[in-house]
C-alpha cells in the first residue's frame, strides 16, 4: 500500500477524515505520471542549472578583467597607456586669458 498526503489544508479537515489517503496498487497510473512529470522536471533544472553555471563562469571572467585594472599607477605600465585618458590638473584655472 502507498500513503498519499491528503488534499485537506491544515490539521483539522473538514470532512473529518485523517491528512493521508490510502491509495492501494491499483492506482498504478497516478503513480507512474507522478514518475513521469518529475522525471521531466528534474530534466529541465538540470538544464537550467548547467546553462546558469555556464553563464556565472562567463561573468566572472567578465568581472576578472575590471577588479584589479593595471595602469601607471599600481604597476609598470608607462602613462600613456593608461585606459582612461588624462586626468585633470589641480591647479585652479586663472580669470585671465591664455597665451601672451
Amino acid at each position: 500500500m502507498i500513503w498519499i498526503p491528503c488534499s485537506c489544508f491544515g490539521p483539522a479537515c473538514r470532512t473529518g477524515r485523517s491528512l493521508w489517503k490510502q491509495f492501494t496498487l491499483t492506482d498504478k497510473q497516478l503513480l507512474l505520471q507522478l514518475r513521469e512529470e518529475f522525471a521531466l522536471f528534474k530534466k529541465e533544472t538540470d538544464a537550467i542549472i548547467v546553462a546558469l553555471q555556464k553563464e556565472n563562469a562567463i561573468l566572472r571572467e567578465r568581472l576578472a578583467k575590471y577588479e584589479n585594472p593595471k595602469n601607471s599607477g599600481n604597476s609598470s605600465v608607462p602613462p600613456s597607456r593608461d585606459p582612461f585618458g588624462k586626468t585633470k590638473g589641480l591647479r585652479a584655472g586663472s580669470s585671465r586669458p591664455q597665451g601672451g
